[in-house]
């Protein structure tokens, strides 16, 4: 029942995920670090607003 309250996914999650292993691939790890960071302040953001639904 809590999981239907949820969202499906972050937008453009996989399009992130690519770009993290490319960011990687060529060394860029601080950049894919940031991507990183985006995504977990989404995923909080999801939870937060999950949270304060009825």
């Amino acid at each position: 029942m809590e999981a239907a309250r949820l969202p499906l996914t972050i937008p453009h999650l996989d399009e992130q995920a690519t770009e993290i292993w490319r960011l990687i691939g060529n060394g860029a790890l601080a950049t894919a670090c940031d991507v990183l960071r985006q995504i977990d302040r989404q995923l909080k953001a999801l939870t937060r607003s999950s949270e304060q639904q009825p």
